[in-house]
């Protein structure tokens, strides 16, 4: 999953310029991407929330130890990215003001409700600053999650999935659809930055994952997932597509896909289904996905900028598609190797101690210890991290994560 979802926001990212020179396949590839494009921001948020309670199962981290690790884990790599970002829109020729720039460098940027600020120079990273937001009240939310009854588990999830769209039709009832964004998206400024940018909005889908992973280790999750898994993602496509008005499909139509192929995935890889995707070659992505998902933008943007932005042929873009991602996951692994892996060697806490909000997540019933501990065998949190910000709790990147059941 991890690395199947990063390739796919390097070739949707290639899409998003535009570069063909038929004006119908930039269209048909916006049709195509921009519903799966908003999902996958829910999805991997949602995966956050799910790894994380997943693997802080059965251990004991102090809140503090945690955020540490978190820096550790994330902000070296974001900061070399925010970099090459930075020189590269320098190297094309565009000169933004620094200090529009640097709320992004301090994660800051969600809370400002103005996008070209938001955006910074490495747009992706934006999601690493609602993130952070997430990290900082995940001692508080897990013992909350614990507390919870296992037969409410699936009623609170659809609770969660129901807010978000009860605040996106509020937003699209009550904000007018002026100042459009101009990517071509049908998405007023206000309107994307209230239902897909503003953190506290965006917690309830990392609360629906750690909903989610609880109810895989409680053992809850229900049968015939498979067929339910794909329909979902079919009839939520067309319904963000072309029934409910934009930006409200976006957001709540691939929704409960997003839950549905979550818990369905994890039982899957518990139960040891074999995929039809390159295992090997995916693995390899997934632990690198990080890395590649924070260095992509400037190779993809600031690499068709300095290309001139030029209209090109199918087979040209299909090309510079490939070149484009090979250059990313080359570059990826650089900064894997290089900095993610060394500087979170270096600035995470050696010890671990005990933390209230750790002890207090602990279920009152054992049965949870084992399958949280085959969960980890199995792979399931694996060679963190999964999505654009998630990761072990408690393991080196690229490392299986260790239970402590």
């Amino acid at each position: 999953m991890r690395g199947l979802g990063a390739l796919i926001v390097v070739i949707g990212h290639v899409a998003l310029q535009h570069p063909f020179s038929s004006s119908a396949w930039n269209g048909g590839m916006d049709d195509l991407l921009e519903p799966l494009a908003i999902a996958g921001v829910s999805g991997f948020f949602t995966l956050s929330g799910f790894v994380l309670t997943w693997t802080i199962a059965g251990q004991s981290t102090a809140a503090r130890d945690f955020w540490r690790k978190r820096f550790a884990r994330l902000y070296p790599v974001h900061a070399a990215t925010w970099g090459l970002a930075f020189l590269t829109l320098l190297a094309a020729g565009v000169h933004p003001a620094l200090w529009k720039m640097l709320p992004s460098l301090l994660l800051l940027n969600v809370w400002v409700p103005n996008l070209e600020i938001f955006w910074g120079p490495n747009t992706p990273a934006w999601t690493l600053s609602a993130e952070a937001f997430f990290y900082l009240l995940f001692p508080l939310l897990l013992p909350l999650a614990w507390k919870i009854r296992e037969r409410h588990l699936l009623r609170v999830a659809a609770g969660l999935i129901a807010i978000t769209w009860l605040w996106a039709g509020v937003v699209y009832a009550a904000v007018p659809p002026t100042h459009m964004l101009d990517d071509g998206t049908a998405f007023s400024r206000l309107q994307y930055f209230a239902i897909v940018v503003v953190a506290p909005v965006r917690l309830l889908d990392f609360a629906v994952g750690m909903i989610l992973a609880r109810i895989v280790i409680a053992g809850r999750v229900p049968s015939r997932l498979h067929f339910l898994t794909y329909a979902s993602i079919a009839v939520g496509y067309v319904v963000a597509r072309w029934v409910i008005p934009q930006p409200y499909g976006f957001v709540c139509a691939l929704a409960p896909a997003v839950a549905i192929g979550m818990i369905y995935s994890a039982r899957a890889d518990l139960e040891g289904k074999k995929s039809l995707w390159p295992q090997r070659f995916l693995h390899w992505v997934g632990r690198i996905s990080f890395s590649l998902y924070m260095v992509h933008w400037p190779v993809v943007y600031g690499g068709y900028l300095l290309m001139g932005q030029p209209a090109l042929s199918v087979p040209e873009v299909l090309l510079m598609t490939i070149v484009m991602l090979a250059v990313s996951l080359g570059l990826a692994w650089l900064l894997h190797t290089r900095i993610e892996v060394p500087a979170y060697r270096k600035l995470a806490p050696r010890r671990q101690s005990a933390t209230p909000a750790a002890d207090a997540a602990e279920p009152r019933k054992g049965s949870w210890r084992k399958r949280a501990a085959r969960g980890a065998a199995s792979g399931i949190v694996a060679s963190p991290p999964d999505g654009p910000a998630a990761g072990s709790a408690s393991d080196e990147p690229g490392r299986p994560a260790r239970s402590r059941a």
